[in-house]
């Protein structure tokens, strides 16, 4: 396989997961939004837990918490997509309920 077959595969699944995270903010209730950026921290969690022990303890403890912060970053970035999404949601809730006091 070529690289950049790799990387547009890579790319695409990026995509996908992010409309996904959008579909999923856009509904009515909140827990939805939530279920991928949970999923990607139990994911940054079992991914610092296997960090081998190599070296002193505090070299471990540098590595296990350099792993976890990376592996949120994903975290990071479907959390903003579910706030942004929430914020027009209720912008929008608002401004219907300006308009139907309006009537």
């Amino acid at each position: 396989m070529s690289i950049a077959f790799v990387l547009i595969v890579l790319l695409v699944g990026a995509l996908v997961l992010l409309g996904l995270q959008v579909v999923l903010c856009l509904l009515k209730p909140i827990w939805p939004g939530l279920v991928l950026p949970a999923l990607c921290v139990g994911y940054s969690v079992f991914m610092a837990m296997n960090v081998a022990a190599v070296g002193s303890s505090l070299e471990s403890a540098m590595t296990m918490a350099l792993t976890f912060l990376l592996c949120n970053v994903p975290t990071v970035i479907l959390l903003l997509i579910f706030l942004l999404c929430r914020r027009g949601r209720s912008s929008k809730k608002q401004l219907d309920k300006m308009n139907i006091q309006d009537l």
